[in-house]
This record gives C-alpha cells, sequence and structure tokens, in this order.
C-alpha cells in the first residue's frame, strides 16, 4: 500500500482454530463446537475490529 504499486485483485483473510489432543479427549462435536466458540470470540473481538475494519479503511482512503 504504502507505494501504490498492486494489483487490483480480491483480499481473503483466514481464520483458523485448531485443537491439539492431550492427555483429554473431548468428542469429536464437543471439540468441533469449542472451536466454533473460540473462532466466533477471536473474529469478533480480535481480527474484526484490528484487522478488516483497518483494511477496510485502507482501501476506502485510495479512492
Amino acid at each position: 500500500m504504502r507505494s501504490d504499486n498492486f494489483e487490483n485483485e480480491p483480499i481473503s483473510v483466514f481464520l483458523t482454530t485448531r485443537k491439539y489432543w492431550g492427555v483429554e479427549h473431548p468428542s469429536l462435536v464437543d471439540a468441533l463446537g469449542t472451536l466454533f466458540d473460540v473462532a466466533e470470540e477471536l473474529a469478533t473481538d480480535k481480527v474484526v475490529p484490528n484487522l478488516v475494519n483497518s483494511l477496510a479503511a485502507a482501501i476506502a482512503s485510495r479512492s
């Protein structure tokens, strides 16, 4: 963005959560539910306000 030398291409933002199996072995359904909860919290609290909104502002300021 600083050099204004970039293609007009779409941007994708991905958020990945992982479960590392240790001593406890919850059911896959429970583990997936927990991962969904963690991903939603991270997206709401961190990714959207700090990354997505910053990208949107930078893109909007180009026009």
